[in-house]
Order: structure tokens, then C-alpha cells, then sequence
């Protein structure tokens, strides 16, 4: 099946008070046409990150997010 929707090696830091906190550590992930997919964890584990970066809300620190196989990594801020 198709793949509509995949994450490549998806990492993303924040830092606070000097400090970094890595909140996704290299996430992959595919969703086919047809697929339903359910993100589960514990408060706190990247659920809410993940979603906003596949969503395009915001950007990774590194990795790639595909849309219907056209890479987002080199889309201007602006379409972001």
C-alpha cells in the first residue's frame, strides 16, 4: 500500500535553564492509505511533539517528515 505519511529519524531538543531535553530520540514511522494509527505513552513521553511535527506546527531539530513522498525538510518556514 501506499505510504502517505512517514517520519525518518525524527529528533527533537528543547532547552531549559542551560539545560537539553530530548524529547523525541530518532522516531521513524509509516502510515499506508487505509491505516489507522494510534499514538499512546505516558504524559510527558512526545505524543503532543510528534503530532505537531508530522502536523507541520513546527519543525524537528533533525530527521524528516514525508507527505504523500514529497520530503518537508526544505519547505520555507512560511508554508510551515
Amino acid at each position: 500500500m501506499e505510504v502517505l505519511l512517514a517520519a525518518q529519524k525524527l529528533v527533537k531538543s528543547f532547552t531549559t535553564t542551560g539545560v537539553p531535553v530530548h524529547v523525541l530520540k530518532g522516531v521513524d514511522l509509516e502510515v499506508r492509505r487505509g491505516e489507522f494509527v494510534a499514538l499512546v505513552g505516558p504524559s510527558g513521553c512526545g505524543k503532543s511533539t510528534l503530532l505537531n511535527i508530522l502536523g507541520l506546527a513546527e519543525r524537528a531539530t533533525s530527521g524528516d517528515v514525508i507527505l504523500g513522498g514529497t520530503s518537508t525538510q526544505e519547505a520555507p518556514e512560511a508554508v510551515l
